[in-house]
C-alpha cells in the first residue's frame, strides 16, 4: 500500500473510531439509566410500646424498562393497621401479599405500564421493635433488587435513645454509618448510597439502627417529608452521542499533522536520483546537504527499477519498506535459504521443506529441523513454531536496530503510542462514566463527555498514526526508494519480465523478493504464464509455491489452544426490601 493510500486507510479507521466512541457514549448513555432508587427517605415514630408507625418516600426511577409497579416486603408488618399508599404520577392502587415471613404490599395496576421517574408515599405500622431495653429498626432492609442513592433514615420516640449505633451493609455487618441525635429521642442517619445485589454478592445493603431505651420525653416534632418531583433530568440519547462523536473527531486532524510534520524523512538534497544513489560532494568537499521531506512527497520520486537493492536480503527489504515485520518477510527469509541451497521446497498440495543440497547450517534452521530432514507445512509443528517464533525476533530486532531508522525516531513512536493508548483508555472511562451520569443527573456532565471523548480521539489518532515517526536516516530514504522502485516493477511484471529473469538466472531471487514485498501473487501469475516451467522446472514451481507460503508457514506455527449477629445490618423489625414488578 503507498504511503497515500495508508494515510487514507488511516482516515478511514479514526472516522470508524470516533463513531465508535461515539457509540460508546450511547451506550453507556443508555446503560446508566437503569432501575434504581434515587431518592429514599424513611422516617419510624415509635409509641411506648416499641409500635412503630413508618412513612417511607420512595423515587424510584424504572429507568427504560415497562414496569407496573414497586412492592415493599416487610418484616413484622401490622396488616391490622392502617396501610396508606400515595403517588402523583404512577397508579398507587395496592394490595396486601401475607408471606411466611415478609408480608409484601403490592403497588400499581396490572393493566398500566410506567417507565421514568415517579415518587411512591407509603405509610404503614410495624409491631413493636423493643426487647429487653433495646430498640433495633431495619431502616432499610437487605432485600432490595435495586440499589439507592440518597438514603435518609428518621427515628423518633417518646423515650431518649441513648448509645447508638448505626450499622450499613449487607446482612450482618456492624458500623458504617453514624447516627446522630438531633434532639432527645430523635436520631437522624444520612447515607450517600447503597449497593444492590449483584452477581457475585446476593442481597442488598441496609441500614439498622439500635440504640438503649432512656428515660421519657416529649415526642419530638416530626421531620418534614421531602418533596421529590420525580422528574427525571437526565439528558437523551441523542446529544450525548453527537457531543461525543463531534468531541473525538476534533483533535484527530491535528494530532495527525503534528505528528505527519515531525514523521518526515531525511533525504539527501537534489533530485530522485541524488535521493537514491547519494551521498557524493558538492564538488568542494562538502557532505551533502540533506532536507526532509513528506513521505508522500518521498514516495512521488519512486520510479520503476529492474533490480533489486543490493546489500539486503529480501526479508529485510520487506521491513524497510513496510516498516514493520510481517509473516510475508519470514516466509521471505525461507525462500532466501531455497535459492541459497541450504533447503528445499517440494510437494504437490503442500509445501514440505527439506535440507538442501549445501546443509543445514542457520541455526534457526537447525532448531526448526530438529534431527528430521523434513518437515511439512501446513500441519502444528512444535520445533518449527519455536523456530519461527526465534525468526520473527530476529526480524523484529532489525526493525529496532537498524541504523536506517534513527533511534529517536523510534523513541518518538513508542512514546506515541503509549500516551496515545493511555489517552485512548482515560479518555474512554471519563466518556463512560459522564454518558452514565448524563443518563442520571442531565445535561450538566456532557461537558466531561466532551472532554473524555476528545481524549479519546486524540490517543487513538496517535496511535493509528504513530508510524509516521519512524523517521529514516538518508541512508534508509535511499534504500526505501530502490526498494519501492523494484516493487512497482513486480506490481506490473508480465510474462517476459519472468522469462528475462530467468535467463539472467536471478527468477529465484526475485521470487524471494516478491514474497517479502507482498507482490507474489502478482509474481506468480507472470512466471505461470511464462516459458520458465520449460526452462527451469524447479524455479517455477518456486515462484509458484511460494504463494501458499505465508498461510502454510502461519499453521505450522500455530500453537495448540488451551482451557452479622448481636445488632447489624438485618438485627431487627422492618426492613425486608423490594422492587419493581
Amino acid at each position: 500500500m503507498s504511503i497515500r493510500g495508508r494515510r487514507w486507510a488511516n482516515l478511514a479507521i479514526l472516522i470508524v473510531g470516533a463513531l465508535v466512541i461515539a457509540g460508546v457514549a450511547a451506550f453507556a448513555r443508555l446503560g446508566g439509566d437503569t432501575e434504581r432508587i434515587t431518592n429514599y427517605w424513611t422516617s419510624a415514630e415509635l409509641d411506648a410500646s416499641g409500635a412503630a408507625a413508618v412513612n417511607e418516600v420512595i423515587e424510584y426511577d424504572f429507568g427504560s424498562n415497562d414496569r407496573r409497579g414497586i412492592f415493599r416486603d416487610i418484616e413484622q408488618l401490622d396488616t391490622t393497621a392502617l396501610i396508606s399508599v400515595r403517588s402523583r404520577t404512577a397508579p398507587d392502587q395496592f394490595i396486601v401479599q401475607p408471606g411466611g415471613g415478609d408480608d409484601r404490599i403490592r403497588i400499581g395496576n396490572p393493566e398500566v405500564t410506567i417507565d421514568g421517574r415517579h415518587v411512591y408515599e407509603i405509610q404503614y405500622s410495624l409491631l413493636p421493635l423493643m426487647n429487653g431495653g433495646v430498640v433495633a429498626w431495619d431502616a432499610v432492609g437487605t432485600e432490595w433488587s435495586v440499589g439507592m442513592s440518597n438514603v435518609e433514615v428518621h427515628l423518633r420516640a417518646p423515650f431518649e435513645l441513648l448509645d447508638p449505633i448505626c450499622s450499613k451493609g449487607r446482612s450482618g455487618r456492624v458500623g458504617g454509618c453514624e447516627a446522630v441525635t438531633v434532639a432527645p429521642g430523635h436520631l437522624r442517619i444520612e447515607v450517600g448510597s447503597l449497593d444492590g445485589p449483584s452477581d457475585d454478592t446476593p442481597g442488598s445493603e441496609g441500614v439498622t439502627i439500635e440504640a438503649r431505651v432512656g428515660a421519657p420525653v416529649a415526642l419530638p416534632a416530626a421531620p418534614a417529608a421531602p418533596g421529590f418531583t420525580g422528574e427525571d433530568p437526565g439528558t437523551g440519547v441523542a446529544p450525548v452521542a453527537l457531543i461525543a462523536l463531534l468531541a473525538a473527531l476534533v483533535p484527530m486532524p491535528f494530532v495527525s499533522a503534528g505528528i505527519r510534520r515531525l514523521g518526515r524523512e531525511q533525504v539527501w538534497a537534489g533530485g530522485a536520483a541524488d535521493a537514491a544513489y547519494g551521498p557524493g560532494d558538492t564538488g568542494a568537499g562538502e557532505p551533502r546537504a540533506v532536507v526532509k521531506l513528506d513521505a508522500a512527497e518521498l514516495a512521488e520520486m519512486a520510479t520503476i527499477e529492474f533490480v533489486p537493492p543490493a546489500g539486503l536480503e529480501p526479508w529485510q527489504g520487506g521491513v524497510v519498506d513496510k516498516e514493520r515485520v510481517s509473516n510475508e518477510h519470514q516466509a521471505a527469509w525461507l525462500v532466501q535459504r531455497a535459492v541459497d541451497g541450504e533447503i528445499t521446497l517440494t510437494g504437490e498440495k503442500k509445501p514440505v521443506v527439506g535440507v538442501g543440497p549445501n546443509g543445514v547450517h542457520d541455526p534457526i534452521l537447525v532448531q526448526m529441523f530438529n534431527g528430521r530432514s523434513t518437515v511439512e507445512l501446513g500441519k502444528r509443528d512444535a520445533s518449527f513454531r519455536k523456530a519461527w517464533s526465534r525468526l520473527k525476533k530476529q526480524q523484529d530486532r532489525f526493525a529496532r536496530t537498524s541504523p536506517l531508522w534513527q533511534q529517536k525516531g523510534n523513541q518518538a513512536r513508542t512514546v506515541a503510542l503509549v500516551l496515545g493508548v493511555l489517552g485512548l483508555v482515560l479518555g474512554m472511562i471519563a466518556t463512560v462514566a459522564g454518558a452514565v451520569m448524563c443518563a442520571r443527573q442531565g445535561s450538566g456532565w456532557l461537558p466531561v463527555v466532551a472532554v473524555g471523548a476528545a481524549i479519546a480521539g486524540a490517543g487513538l489518532a496517535a496511535v493509528v498514526r504513530s508510524w509516521e515517526l519512524r523517521v529514516r536516516t538518508p541512508v534508509g530514504s535511499a534504500e526505501w526508494l530502490k526498494i519501492e522502485s523494484f516493487r512497482q516493477f513486480l506490481a506490473g511484471s508480465e510474462a517476459y519480465h519472468a522469462d528475462w529473469a530467468a535467463e539472467h538466472d536471478i527468477l529465484r531471487e526475485y521470487t524471494a523478493w516478491a514474497v517479502a514485498l507482498d507482490e507474489i501473487d502478482r509474481w506468480s501469475r507472470a512466471v505461470e504464464q511464462s516459458a520458465v516451467a520449460q526452462s527451469d522446472p524447479t524455479a517455477y514451481y518456486l515462484a509458484v509455491t511460494s504463494s501458499r507460503l505465508g498461510s502454510a508457514t502461519v499453521a505450522t506455527a500455530a500453537s495448540r489452544s488451551s482451557s452479622g449477629g448481636g445488632g447489624g445490618v438485618g438485627g431487627g423489625g422492618g426492613g425486608g426490601g423490594g422492587g419493581s414488578w
